[in-house]
C-alpha cells in the first residue's frame, strides 16, 4: 500500500479532483493532505474530504502557518504509515492505473528504491499552452528512454534525457534515510534536488515513460509559470545546496560532477549549453565557439580540468548523439 502526500495551498478549485483521483487507485493506503496556510477555502474543503473518506488524513503546520511545499511534504513523510510513498500536487491529478506498473516492478525486484513515469499536461487556456511550448517545447514530462540506474544521477544533473515530475514517482519510505528530507532552504526546485539525490544513492528505474500516468495542470497561479528565464538565482541555489549535501555525506564523485555542472552553468550562461547539446549540429558548434570566444580573456577557464571534461563531452555526445557511460 502507498501513502500519497498532497501539499495544499490555495487550491480550492482543484484539490477535490486531485484527492478523488488518488482514492480511485487500488494501491492507495492513505492520502495525507497538508494544508499549508491557504487564504482561500482550501482548508474547509480538506476538512470535508477528511470527514467523507476514511483514507484521507488532514495535517496542518503549527499555528496554520504557510511553510511551503518542502516543509509540507516533509510533514507528510514523517507521518506516513506505509512502506511506499508517492506525491501529488493539489492542482494536479492521477490517471487510471497510476501505480499498476510501479507495483509490478517493486514486486519483481526488491532492490528497487523508486519507479518514475510520465506526466501529461492540461492547460488552463491557449495562451498558457503557447507559452509552455515556447519555453519547454515538450508537452509531456518524462525521461526519454530507460536509463540504467547507475547513470541516472548524471542524466538528471545535466538534463541529458529529460526528467520526471513529482506526480510520477513512487519510492520506498526508507530511501529518505539516505537522502534526507526535502530541502527547506529551496523555494523552487526542491523536487529536482530530491530526485537528483535519490538517483545518487538509490536504485531508480523507469516505469511507464511513454504514456502519462498523471496530469499536471498549467494555470496562471503555477509558480513555475512565473519564473523569469533570465533569473538564474534559484538554479544557482539548487546546485550549491546539492554540492553541500554531497560534501557533508562524503559523496566525492557526485560532488565533483556537481562542481562541474556549476562551472558549465557559469561558462554558458545556464541555458546556452542545453541548446548546443539539444540540436547537436554545426550551427550549435559555432555557438559553442562563440561562447568560448566571449570568455577568451578568462585564461583560468582554459586551464581548468573542467574545460577538458567539456571538450570530451562535446565530442562524445556529437559522435553518439546520446548519453553513454564515459564518465
Amino acid at each position: 500500500m502507498i501513502s500519497i502526500i498532497v501539499p495544499v495551498y490555495n487550491a480550492e478549485k482543484y484539490v477535490e479532483k486531485a484527492i478523488k483521483s488518488a482514492l480511485q487507485q487500488p494501491e492507495t493506503g492513505e492520502v495525507i493532505l497538508i494544508e499549508d496556510g491557504s487564504n482561500d477555502n482550501s482548508l474547509k474543503i480538506c476538512k470535508k474530504l477528511a470527514r467523507e473518506y476514511k483514507k484521507v488524513r488532514l495535517l496542518t503546520h503549527e499555528g496554520n502557518k504557510n511553510l511551503g511545499a518542502s516543509a509540507s511534504r516533509n510533514l507528510g513523510i514523517t507521518h506516513a504509515r506505509h512502506q511506499f510513498i508517492a506525491f501529488l500536487d493539489a492542482d494536479d491529478y492521477y490517471l487510471e492505473n497510476r501505480f499498476r506498473l510501479d507495483t509490478l516492478l517493486f514486486k519483481k525486484d526488491d532492490s528497487i528504491d523508486g519507479v518514475y513515469g510520465c506526466t501529461g499536461i492540461e492547460y488552463e487556456n491557449e495562451k498558457l499552452r503557447r507559452e509552455w511550448i515556447h519555453k519547454r517545447e515538450h508537452e509531456i514530462t518524462t525521461i526519454e528512454r530507460s536509463i540504467p540506474p547507475q547513470h541516472l544521477f548524471r542524466s538528471l544533473l545535466f538534463c541529458l534525457d529529460g526528467c520526471f515530475s513529482t506526480d510520477a514517482i513512487t519510492v520506498k519510505k526508507e530511501l529518505f534515510g539516505k537522502t534526507g528530507l526535502f530541502d527547506e532552504n529551496l523555494i523552487l526546485h526542491q523536487d529536482t534536488a530530491m530526485w537528483i539525490k535519490m538517483a545518487a544513492v538509490g536504485k531508480l528505474v523507469a516505469g511507464e515513460i511513454s504514456t502519462p500516468i498523471a496530469i499536471r495542470r498549467v494555470h496562471e497561479e503555477n509558480r513555475i509559470t512565473k519564473i523569469d528565464d533570465n533569473d538564474f538565482r534559484s538554479a544557482d541555489l539548487l546546485y550549491n545546496e546539492l554540492s553541500k549535501w554531497a560534501k557533508i555525506n562524503l559523496y566525492k564523485k557526485q560532488q565533483e560532477l556537481i562542481k562541474y555542472k556549476i562551472w558549465r552553468n557559469v561558462l554558458f550562461g545556464k541555458k546556452s549549453w542545453g541548446k548546443i547539446k539539444k540540436n547537436n549540429n554545426n550551427s550549435n558548434l559555432k555557438s559553442f565557439v562563440r561562447i568560448i570566444a566571449l570568455n577568451s580573456n578568462n585564461k583560468e577557464i582554459f586551464f581548468s580540468k573542467y574545460f577538458i571534461w567539456l571538450l570530451r563531452d562535446l565530442i562524445i555526445e556529437k559522435i553518439y548523439k546520446k548519453y553513454s557511460d564515459y564518465h
